[in-house]
């Protein structure tokens, strides 16, 4: 009887240390899924700072606004969100490994000590933003960033120990030097989450 309880209360002790390391290594699964979504789909659609933004100039070549085309926009957000969300459900029976030390909660002992494996699937769904930022890059010059910022919810699923964890990141898709002023009052954003930078 007294074998049994604390069998139980080193499991109630481990089981959330379990969870907590394992969300952590599932967020690092995640990071490269997401990375290799974004790589794929910008490779196999070529996709280039002119397929996504036009820019107007005056009869004097002076800059008169800058359009992002948004349904290339929207493709393209809604492709990588797929894309994303696939790569991540395909971790199935994918094997971690994590040092007993790290299970007693001290820093002295973290990361030492033989391996448990363990293996986890995951899934989730991922959503996009694209942002675009605009920042000085001298006398008449913007740097113009296209950004895409994912963030994904990640179910963990593993024996006995369930868990979930956020992960986001952000990747710059396109970018280019507009040569000219960037007039505030007329530049036309389609997407208007737009983040200028001094």
């Amino acid at each position: 009887m007294a074998f049994l309880i604390i069998v139980i209360l080193i499991d109630a002790k481990v089981r959330p240390l379990i969870r907590t390391l394992a969300a952590s290594q599932a967020s690092n699964l995640a990071t490269a899924a997401i990375n290799d979504a974004i790589n794929e789909i910008m490779e196999e659609d070529s996709v280039t700072y002119d397929d996504l933004v036009t820019i107007e100039h005056d009869e004097k070549g002076r800059v008169t606004s800058v359009k992002t085309d948004i349904i290339k926009i929207n493709r393209l957000k809604a492709a990588i969100s797929t894309r994303t969300s696939q790569k991540i459900s395909q971790i199935q029976n994918r094997q971690i490994k994590i040092p007993i030390g790290s299970l007693f909660g001290s820093e002295l002992l973290a990361g030492r000590g033989p391996r448990i494996k363990l293996y986890i699937n995951l899934s989730g769904n991922a959503e996009t933003q694209i942002i675009n930022k605009f920042k000085s890059a001298g006398i008449n010059q913007t740097i113009h960033r296209i950004t895409l910022d994912i963030t994904a919810n990640i179910y963990v699923v593993l024996p006995g120990a369930n868990s979930s964890t956020q992960v986001k990141t952000s990747v710059c898709i396109a970018e280019t030097v507009i040569v000219g002023v960037v007039p505030d009052t007329y530049a036309n954003f389609d997407n208007p989450k737009v983040i200028t930078q001094k």
